[in-house]
């Protein structure tokens, strides 16, 4: 009974290799594509006035700013947030009272509590983010945040009850420049804390969207201003200062309310988040690459066994037709042990474009036995013991 083997043992591996290389590859460009997508869009935000959430709406600065980057987080990542931040699961659109039920939200005491202290302390805000996000949408983000002061656990719980400072944060410190861009080339959402040191007193939150490199230490950003909702008529342009052994970014540009009046503030504080990526993606990316690692062990293994004992590698059709006739006897030696079956087939072949290999002669040559449990060593097929 004749055996048929497929044409070529490693042509088949290789279009299984192939074939988990492409799906692998599409799975990867996804994801990358999803990264990719541009967060200098200011269109990607939202567009919410801290003057249209309701419940306090002078000091609704932080809620609002809050507001405009879930819309940001909903339209770059929709298979991870959907309409959770923002909206409601399934209604494809958001419409202007979602944002400004989401601001309303976030006001309240069992968040950020900005209608109870007239403004939103750097501490309330972070926590009350990320209570947020892990209410409406659990175990989807992670966070990260760096804040210029000590963290207050009075402030950013009570006195009564403190609440600790989270890992994630890096107090006593100021935002970096190079902190800023890689935040926002990672596509995440990125929210500053200005202190004004010009044109107006107090503190206000923006959105930020775009920061470029500096030039001579100074450069452009732009961000979504919550008094407009919009980004500001003229781009705010920012410059490293430098306090003793430390440096801060301070920013300039024109009032919202007033063209004429030009502001200037210290970013203080900045606030990020990003998706955690999807378990099933990166199981399934990392079972595959695993498969493609395996696949490569297993061919240098056999070029080790090859290397060793002196019988050439390669498709057995190329060698089988060469006119040295040590070479050839090797080459019918590996075709022996790698497709022989123990039961003793009558004859195989080697590749379809070759006539039959009798058992016969392979025997006469090395002496072997199909179905001898013993095979000699050298003829042990690669991986056997």
């Amino acid at each position: 009974m004749l055996r048929r083997m497929p044409r070529s043992q490693k042509e088949s591996k290789m279009r299984t290799v192939i074939s988990i290389t492409a799906v692998l590859g599409s799975i990867f460009l996804q994801q990358v594509n999803t990264l990719a997508a541009d967060p200098l869009d200011p269109t990607k935000y939202g567009n919410l006035k801290q003057s249209d959430v309701l419940s306090c709406p002078n000091d609704a600065c932080g809620p609002a700013a809050a507001v405009n980057s879930f819309v940001f987080l909903q339209n770059m990542y929709p298979n991870i947030y959907d309409h959770k931040l923002v909206g409601v699961n399934g209604i494809d659109s958001v419409g202007y009272h979602f944002l400004q039920l989401a601001g309303d939200t976030l006001a309240t005491s069992a968040y950020m509590g900005t209608c109870c202290t007239s403004g939103t302390p750097i501490e309330k805000f972070i926590i009350g983010k990320e209570q947020y996000i892990q209410d409406v949408a659990p175990i989807t983000t992670t966070f990260k945040a760096v804040i210029d002061i000590p963290w207050r656990p009075e402030i950013a719980g009570t006195m009564q009850n403190p609440i600790a400072k989270p890992s994630w944060v890096t107090d006593s410190t100021e935002p970096s420049v190079s902190f800023l861009i890689g935040e926002i080339n990672a596509g995440e959402d990125v929210e500053l804390f200005l202190h004004y040191t010009s044109g107006k007193t107090g503190d206000h939150y923006v959105t930020l969207f775009r920061i470029d490199s500096p030039v001579n230490g100074i450069g452009d950003l732009n961000f979504i201003d919550p008094i407009t909702g919009e980004p500001p008529d003229t781009e705010p342009v920012y410059e490293i200062k430098r306090s003793g052994f430390t440096s801060f970014l301070e920013v300039t540009y024109g009032d919202p309310n007033n063209p004429d009046n030009i502001i200037t503030a210290i970013v203080a504080d900045s606030v990020s988040e990003s998706p955690i990526p999807e378990p099933p993606t990166w199981l399934l990316l990392a079972t595959g690459l695993a498969g493609v690692l395996g696949y490569g062990w297993r061919q240098r293994k056999k070029a080790v066994y090859a290397s060793a004992t002196g019988i050439p590698a390669g498709p057995c059709h190329q060698i089988l037709s060469t006119s040295d006739p040590t070479l050839r006897r090797k080459a019918i030696l590996r075709v022996a042990f790698t497709t022989l079956d123990n039961e003793g087939t009558s004859s195989f072949k080697c590749s379809s474009r070759l006539p039959t290999i009798s058992v016969a002669k392979v025997e006469n040559l090395v002496m072997f036995s199909p179905g001898r449990p013993n095979w000699p060593r050298v003829l042990r097929r690669p991986g056997r013991r």
